[in-house]
């Protein structure tokens, strides 16, 4: 692991999206943008958890298991114009432990491959509001087979 922190420390994007890619997605669920409780697994240095936080009011959690992750998030957070509230947590998204229904929106934009998608949702659900929204996202190939 120490390698791949190496290699993706000081970079502001760890996979792809964009921020384009990040507020489509948001777009698509029916939250509304005030008083949110936002949980955002794996946020690595936080490019959609700061598009968030531009967006949205309310608290963002943002958790990742590399603290020089959180530093530059926290860096970059201080340095733009922003709604939400941000607290950064050093934590593996393996042992999460929060109130149960906390959060209105959960996001893993890119992360929740670390766990696996069925894990992930079942971790994190006993956090979801009733009324709350999940939003994961991850990389596909797709390979054309003819010529």
């Amino acid at each position: 692991m120490e390698l791949f922190y190496k290699l993706y420390e000081n970079l502001h994007r760890l996979g792809p999206g964009s921020v384009e890619d990040t507020l489509f997605a948001f777009s698509k669920i029916k939250a509304n943008q005030k008083n949110l409780s936002v949980l955002d697994l794996g946020c690595g240095t936080g490019a959609s958890t700061l598009v968030l936080s531009e967006i949205i009011e309310g608290e963002i959690i943002a958790i990742d298991n590399h603290q020089p992750f959180l530093d530059f998030l926290i860096s970059k957070y201080n340095e733009i114009p922003q709604k939400a509230k941000l607290n950064c947590i050093c934590l593996d998204m393996n042992n999460i432990n929060f109130a149960e229904n906390k959060f209105n929106l959960i996001w893993a934009e890119g992360s929740i491959y670390n766990i696996g998608f069925e894990n992930g949702l079942k971790k994190i659900f006993p956090f979801l509001k009733k009324d709350g929204f999940v939003v994961f996202s991850e990389m596909n190939y797709f390979q054309c087979d003819t010529p």
